[in-house]
C-alpha cells in the first residue's frame, strides 16, 4: 500500500497519495536494477509466463489476433502475447522505457503513445488489454475507454484490470481506517486509484461495450497491503513450495479471494455496430 490512502466516500473508492503518475515517473521507476534486467531478458521475457493473462487471451480470441497492450510499460505483455501467437501491439508515454524496449526487442512492435488519444485506425485490433492503466488518471477514464472503442472491431474484446475497492478495503473505510477525501481539489502527488467494480462495468457498459465476465485476483498481495504486519508470513505462503504453503494458499483463494483481492479483471465485449 501506498504511503496514505483516502476514502473518496461520494465516489465510493480510495484514493492513494504517493507519487505522481507522470511519465518521468515511470521512466525513473523503470529506469532501475530491475529495468536493467529486463532489458538483458529476465523481467520482459518474463510476460510469457503469465498464466492468468494468457487464459483469457486464448479463451476469447484466435491464434495471430491483433491485440494492443495500452500502458504497455516494459513491454513485457506485448512479448508475451507475442509469444502466444498473437499479432501483439504496446504503446506508452514513457518515452526512454520505449526507446529501451526498441533498442533490445527490435521486433517488438511499441510506440510512444498517449492511450487517450491512439495513432491507430478505426476498428483495428480484435483485443486492447489495458492492465492497471485507468486508474491512474484523476480525470477519469472516459476518454481512454472511448478511445479504446474506436480502435476495436466490432464484436472485439476489451480486457481490463484495476486496483480493486474491495469488501475488506470498504470494511476498512467505513470503520474510519482511513482518511476522509474532502472533494475539492486533485491532492498532490495523486498516484491512483482503488475503483469501485459495479462502476467501472456500468461506466464501460454505458460506451458500448458489454461486461461478460469479473475475476478477482492477487488476494494475498490484498492481504499484505492492509495488514502490513502480517507480510513476511503471507510472502513465506505466497511464495513457498511446501504443501503446507500450497495448501493455505489454496484455501485463501477459494475463501478469500473476493473479500481480501487486491486487484480484480474485467472481459468486455464491444457491442457490433
Amino acid at each position: 500500500m501506498s504511503k496514505t490512502v483516502l476514502y473518496d466516500k461520494t465516489n465510493a473508492r480510495l484514493i492513494s497519495i504517493d507519487t505522481d503518475a507522470s511519465p518521468e515517473f515511470w521512466d525513473k521507476h523503470w529506469d532501475n536494477a530491475d529495468f536493467a534486467n529486463c532489458v538483458t531478458g529476465a523481467k520482459h521475457l518474463k510476460g510469457s509466463q503469465d498464466r492468468r493473462l494468457k487464459y483469457y487471451a486464448d479463451k476469447y480470441l484466435s491464434p495471430g489476433a491483433k491485440i494492443i497492450d495500452a500502458g504497455c510499460g516494459r513491454g513485457r505483455y506485448v512479448y508475451g502475447f507475442y509469444c502466444w501467437g498473437y499479432d501483439s501491439y504496446g504503446v506508452d508515454t514513457a518515452k526512454n522505457t520505449v526507446d529501451a524496449i526498441k533498442t533490445h526487442f527490435p521486433e517488438q512492435k511499441v510506440y510512444i503513445q498517449d492511450v487517450r488519444n491512439l495513432e491507430f485506425e478505426n476498428n483495428f485490433f480484435d483485443c486492447y488489454y489495458s492492465g492497471g492503466v485507468i486508474e491512474h488518471f484523476w480525470d477519469g477514464y472516459d476518454k481512454i475507454i472511448n478511445e479504446a472503442k474506436r480502435v476495436i472491431k466490432p464484436e472485439g474484446y476489451l480486457i481490463v484490470t484495476i486496483p480493486f475497492f474491495s469488501p475488506l478495503r470498504y470494511l476498512k473505510a467505513i470503520l474510519g481506517v482511513y482518511r476522509r477525501f474532502k472533494p475539492d481539489k486533485k491532492p498532490a502527488n495523486f498516484y491512483q486509484f482503488f475503483l469501485n467494480p459495479k462502476k467501472v462495468v456500468s461506466d464501460i457498459e454505458k460506451t458500448g461495450f458489454k461486461n461478460i465476465e469479473i475475476a478477482p485476483y492477487n488476494e494475498i498481495l490484498g492481504l499484505m497491503n492492509e495488514f502490513p504486519v502480517l507480510a513476511p508470513i503471507l510472502r513465506k505462503i505466497q511464495y513457498g513450495n511446501g504443501i503446507a504453503c500450497k495448501t493455505v494458499r489454496r484455501l485463501i483463494n477459494i475463501f478469500l479471494t473476493r473479500f481480501t483481492a487486491h486487484s480484480i479483471l474485467f472481459v468486455f465485449q464491444k457491442k457490433a455496430d
